[in-house]
């Protein structure tokens, strides 16, 4: 028996809000879509997205501060490659990126 948890993906395929919860959010669709992300109530969520199919996604932070995320800023955009990715956490009603591969912040 493996001891890797074994979480399901939340697949992403439309556009709209995405729902502030634990684990990997993996996005397929057949063009760059675009997701708000409203701000976190609870500190210590960790969310990764990754872009499956290779298109320009862009993720906006909502609410107010409007630089909610790493305090300064608002906006994720993915660079249209497959297998970019990112992980955010909540703190203090914010999201802060853990890590960035082929995604822009501002």
């Amino acid at each position: 028996m493996s001891s890797v948890p074994n979480r399901t993906p939340n697949v992403l395929t439309t556009a709209g809000v995405i729902t502030a919860a634990e684990g990997p959010n993996h996005i397929n669709a057949g063009s760059a879509l675009i997701f708000t992300l409203p701000l976190p109530s609870i500190d210590g969520i960790r969310m990764q997205f990754v872009d499956e199919t290779g298109h320009a996604h862009i993720i906006q932070c909502s609410g107010s501060p409007a630089s909610g995320l790493n305090a300064n800023v608002g906006t994720l955009t993915f660079s249209g490659t497959a297998g970019s990715s990112c992980e955010l956490v909540s703190r203090n009603g914010r999201w802060y990126t853990l890590s960035l591969n082929g995604v822009a912040v501002s």
